[in-house]
């Protein structure tokens, strides 16, 4: 009688014999698919619709019109110390702060403004209420007193973040 095929070996077996095709052809397919795509009004259509309708339902899985940053930038909670707190990326701080990203990454470097509330496993800077807060208020009275010098305003961050510190732990 006939030798019964497994179906997982003959799978298996396609899979190569197509991988091993594929890659022979791989780029020839690519320069028809590119011709085609420049070529053919429809199907550039076709695909630009088809591209939409996968950003649109990677959107939905992720709960609506999230950012694409790292995670949708949403508060994490964190343990600092001995509790639980809710905090915030470092795009959500530079917001509170009135500046941008990389002022308050440069900021953080020379010491101006205290370190993150947490550091993750990634190295992802997170921030807590308080401090964004504590921070974002000196920030502003020192544009409103028309602060020049960041000495000035370091000394002010460091003045109320002693207090603030307290009330993290």
């Amino acid at each position: 009688m006939g030798q019964k095929k497994n179906k997982s070996t003959e799978g298996a077996t396609n899979r190569s014999n197509f991988q091993a095709w594929y890659d022979k052809n791989r780029e020839a397919l690519s320069e028809k698919r590119k011709k085609r795509y420049a070529e053919d009004k429809e199907y550039r259509e076709k695909v630009k619709s088809a591209a939409r309708q996968r950003w649109q339902d990677q959107r939905d899985a992720r709960g609506g019109g999230e950012s694409r940053t790292r995670g949708g930038n949403r508060p994490r909670v964190a343990r600092v110390g001995n509790r639980y707190v809710e905090v915030h990326g470092v795009s959500e701080y530079a917001a509170r702060v009135g500046r941008d990203v990389q002022t308050i990454s440069a900021w953080e470097g020379r010491e101006i403004v205290p370190p993150p509330t947490v550091i993750d496993e990634h190295g992802r800077r997170w921030y807590s209420a308080v401090h964004m807060d504590a921070v974002a208020a000196e920030v502003a009275r020192f544009d409103d007193e028309g602060g020049r010098h960041l000495v000035e305003l370091k000394q002010r961050v460091w003045g109320v973040w002693g207090k603030t510190h307290a009330s993290l732990n």
